[in-house]
């Protein structure tokens, strides 16, 4: 048989060209539908192709270059061969479609393939082999072929390299723009590098340039509320998914939270305040709060090698101030390595469920009006001053409290998402409300600074919010603004200074805050928040590299600053990126500052470095 024959090229191309078809066909499928932000409405699928062509060819291109080689095996060990990788490749794409809460059927293929295994061998035995040269030309012309459809994407990244850094690392973004076998490609070559590369002296010395500028900076004038709160005891409330925007909202005649709202009354009361945390939430929340530098772009610290380094946060800094410190949650110490992690963060004590009576349950967890009533005796036991962070967990994802404490009547809402989470928040509404009343009673509330925030979004998605609020489910800048801020309440004794703030801040901003209202000042801190109580905006970094200065938000996506949107944050009139630029970069210098500390371990070295410089 001539080896032109179309059945020898049927037999040695038509597998290989099925495999690379219908991967890419399901991986361009998988790609589209990540095409929506965790905080922005989904992009239209219209638009989502014509401004992401590298989904295409990147794509194609990873799976050519991936699958070449294969020419040079034997046909049939190539058949065994594909199929294999075509399954790993959709359990791949199965894993992050769960992973990403999104469902699809993408198995079939695969049984396609191996029901037609014995026909494939059947013909095998009837048509001649293709000579081996022609195979090895073929694969040279494939792996040629792969990367000139990569290199429209190898020229992207090499414009800006920070679109694919350790720092940056935009999964969502970078998975939906250039598939996912590009993807872990990259994100592969990023851990080897960060592993094998360390803490080096250069990264060092950047590390300390920029810690003693960021000492320099941070010495202005101080608040006029600076020492308000001193010596007093300091009761930090992390609430779970708490957003701004339930906060005063009345829905059919019914306030969703009136304690909160006469909370904030007495409060100062930050509405400018952005949720900070990445892919760990909670436990971001905890670190970021705490210690003010960023969470890392892929995993916890908690969860990560870097659990066991040498942190200096708020915790530590009042227990070095003659404080006596505990945390308490009603849930397992292993959630989120609690009971690892606040040590190490400076918590002397730490209370879990195992200390508490399980009378009530939200979900899996101790629900938060005994967590309150139970944790009263606590504090009421504590020498003081002390610092007592409190972490609540009822109002969480899927938002679902038991009948007998819902109490609204949310008309259409009802059933919904956003209605299970209003019912939510208002049983939180209530708990809150009622451990205000408590601490009253046993007189604690006006020896104490009382902080509650949101330890993260809650991931509200839907027409649901848009129309409650009248705003379109596509505008970008009004699903940033929503879903985006949390609550920031803090209150001194007799409610001094309280007031709206508008001053725009983030996590990062609590213990340095904190710190200033008790009248403290430690010039050895590793901490990138500011002092909120002075007035000035912060630079609020968020880890995906977007930001908001106070006068705009810069939303980044992967594609550089030209792909990247723009924002007045007072008017939402769109705004050339470009006059963004120097913010942008020291956003992103922010992150790998944060990042090469935590990699390195140094908050040691550098509370020494400032301590020495002090002392001169």
């Amino acid at each position: 048989m001539r080896i032109n024959s179309p059945r020898v090229w049927l037999v040695e191309i038509g597998p290989l060209v099925w495999g690379i078809t219908s991967l890419w066909a399901k991986l361009v499928c998988f790609g589209a539908s990540l095409r929506s932000l965790s905080w922005a409405p989904e992009e239209p699928l219209g638009r989502w192709l014509l401004a992401h062509p590298d989904m295409f060819t990147a794509t194609l291109a990873s799976l050519v270059l991936l699958f070449a080689p294969l020419l040079l095996f034997p046909r049939v060990s190539r058949f065994m061969i594909l199929l294999l990788l075509n399954l790993a490749l959709s359990m791949l794409v199965l894993v992050n479609a769960v992973h990403f809460r999104f469902y699809g059927n993408i198995m079939p293929i695969i049984v396609v393939g191996i029901l037609i295994l014995p026909y494939y061998l059947a013909f095998c035995r009837s048509v001649a082999l293709l000579d081996r040269s022609y195979r090895k030309r073929l694969c040279w012309g494939l792996l040629v072929l792969g990367i000139v459809f990569a290199a429209p994407t190898v020229r992207l990244v090499w414009q800006d390299k920070n679109l694919v850094s350790a720092y940056t690392n935009l999964q969502r973004e970078v998975a939906a723009t250039v598939g996912l076998p590009a993807y872990y490609f990259g994100d592969a070559m990023i851990h080897v590098a960060s592993r094998s590369r360390g803490i080096g002296e250069s990264e060092h010395q950047r590390v300390l340039r920029f810690v003693g500028g960021k000492r320099e900076r941070s010495d202005a004038s101080s608040s006029n509320l600076f020492g308000s709160a001193r010596g007093r005891n300091v009761i930090v409330i992390m609430a779970e998914s708490l957003q701004t925007f339930p906060i005063g909202l009345e829905i059919r005649g019914q306030l969703i939270t009136p304690r909160l709202s006469a909370f904030a009354k007495e409060s100062l009361y930050f509405v400018n305040f952005y949720d900070q945390t990445h892919l760990a939430t909670t436990s971001d929340g905890e670190f970021i709060s705490f210690q003010s530098l960023h969470p890392l772009p892929t995993g916890a610290v908690a969860e990560s090698r870097y659990s066991g380094n040498h942190y200096y946060g708020l915790p530590a800094t009042l227990s070095h101030d003659g404080y006596s410190t505990l945390s308490a949650c009603g849930e397992s110490g292993a959630m989120w390595y609690m009971n690892q992690m606040h040590p190490r963060l400076g918590f002397q004590r730490s209370f879990f469920e195992e200390d508490y009576k399980i009378l009530d349950r939200i979900g899996p967890w101790l629900a938060d009006r005994e967590f309150f009533a139970q944790t009263i005796p606590i504090l009421k036991a504590q020498t003081e001053p002390f610092l007592a962070y409190l972490l609540t967990s009822s109002n969480h994802d899927p938002f679902e409290v038991p009948e007998k404490h819902r109490t609204l009547n949310l008309g259409e809402l009802e059933g919904s998402l956003l209605g299970n989470y209003l019912h939510s928040v208002h049983y939180f509404d209530r708990a809150f409300g009622e451990f205000v009343d408590q601490l009253r009673e046993s007189g604690l509330l006006e020896k104490s600074l009382l902080v509650l925030y949101g330890d993260h979004q809650a991931f509200m998605k839907g027409p649901e919010l848009a129309r409650l609020f009248g705003f379109a489910e596509s505008s970008e800048y009004d699903s940033f603004c929503f879903r985006k801020r949390v609550p920031l309440f803090i209150r001194l004794p007799y409610a001094q200074g309280a007031g709206v703030r508008n001053v725009t801040g983030g996590h990062l901003d609590i213990a340095p805050t904190l710190l200033s209202l008790l009248g403290i000042v430690d010039d050895s801190s590793v901490m990138f928040g500011r002092d909120l109580t002075q007035g000035k905006d912060s630079l609020v970094v968020f880890r995906d590299g977007s930001f908001a200065d106070g006068l705009h938000y810069f939303i980044n996506h992967f594609g550089g600053i030209s792909a990247s949107a723009c924002y007045e944050a007072e008017t939402g009139r769109t705004l050339d990126c470009g006059q963004l630029e120097e913010r942008r970069r020291g956003a992103l210098e922010q992150l790998e500052i944060s990042d090469l500390i935590i990699r390195g371990d140094l908050i040691p070295i550098l509370r020494a470095a400032k301590n020495r410089a002090n002392a001169q």
